[in-house]
């Protein structure tokens, strides 16, 4: 019978429970951006009267999607979607919130760990978690294809309606709509409304090359996307950089060889006037050459000024031109001079 602890021991068995529809029942949003649709048991046992309950949780779960519009319009555009995965751990519920904690989850690429989760009664909010796993992960993501295998940190806190989101990302092979940038280390900081993301600087190894990238912004607002940066060379190899667009190979560009530094402003666009479907990269670059060779005519250094801008990746480098402001190139007591595109 009842005694004056209120005991309450019961198990919860999920079957599709609706993470929008949750939010719109404890009046958090009715028109949240993230659908996410749980099955499995949930444990609950302890005092009523302190409002003291805790216990294990085992759930499976499928269609996480978070997108641009909210959760019911149709039809869905994705940001990031994960198409299923298993989540263990144990729950709580206190006068102040409901937790979740020592969350584990299982994807089919990667793995969860250290999950806490507060959601609480007064609107506060605090998630931190651990994956370490593969990008393919969560392809396409906002239409771009990424890919990579690492480690990432989450944390989140605030409130439901204006939660701060930053994270700290180390994966190695990190590619982004095709480009492969290599090794990334950095952290990195979610726009409050949630289409935009800062990393204030990443570092990066390529093979035989060194860079930083300062203040990178990614911008999904207003359905299309936009990439800005700076970036320090430390040392690039240019053969680094023709493998980094797909470019190896290719008889227009592999003549052209050496290793500089220096700096990059890079701007790619997808989605704005003037865009081909395949986006448009646009660079200004200032830099100084160690070694260089031009078809095979080798000098001692040089110094490069201009840029490069591919406006159609669809046609490859035949999209692409090379406007060379200032090239000015050193062997002994010679130095070369040249301007002009190609």
């Amino acid at each position: 019978g009842l005694t004056p602890e209120l005991p309450l021991d019961v198990v919860a068995t999920l079957d599709d429970l609706s993470f929008a529809h949750l939010m719109a029942q404890f009046e958090v949003t009715e028109t949240a951006i993230v659908e996410w649709i749980f099955d499995g048991e949930m444990h609950l046992a302890g005092s009523l009267r302190d409002l003291e309950l805790a216990g294990p949780i085992d759930l499976s779960t499928r269609d996480f999607v978070v997108s641009l519009d909210s959760y019911d319009v149709r039809p869905v555009r994705p940001v990031i979607a994960i198409p299923r995965g298993r989540f263990t751990g144990r729950w709580s519920i206190r006068d102040d919130a409901v937790r979740f904690h020592d969350l584990v989850g299982e994807l089919p690429q990667s793995r969860l760990s250290g999950g806490e989760v507060l959601l609480g009664f007064h609107n506060d909010l605090r998630v931190e978690a651990h994956a370490e796993g593969s990008l393919a992960e969560i392809t396409p993501l906002a239409g771009f294809s990424i890919a990579g295998v690492g480690h990432a940190d989450c944390h989140i806190d605030g409130v439901f309606q204006d939660p701060r989101v930053t994270g700290h990302l180390d994966f190695d092979g990190f590619e982004f709509d095709g480009m492969r940038f290599g090794d990334i280390v950095t952290d990195a900081t979610l726009d409050r409304d949630g289409f935009g993301v800062t990393f204030p600087l990443a570092t990066a190894t390529r093979r035989d090359s060194r860079y930083a990238v300062h203040d990178l912004y990614l911008d999904f607002h207003h359905d299309r996307f936009a990439l800005d940066g700076r970036l320090d060379l430390a040392r690039l190899t240019l053969a680094d950089f023709y493998d980094v667009f797909s470019l190896e190979g290719d008889e227009r560009f592999s003549p052209y060889q050496g290793v500089t530094r220096g700096t990059v402003a890079i701007r790619y666009t997808n989605g704005f006037p003037g865009d081909s479907d395949s986006g448009t990269l646009r660079t200004i670059a200032s830099l100084d050459f160690d070694t260089i060779s031009l078809s095979g005519y080798a000098f001692d250094r040089g110094h490069f000024e201009g840029a490069f801008d591919w406006l159609d990746w669809s046609r490859g480098a035949s999209g692409a031109t090379l406007t060379i402001d200032e090239g000015v190139f050193h062997k002994g007591e010679g130095t070369v001079v040249v301007a002009g595109e190609m």
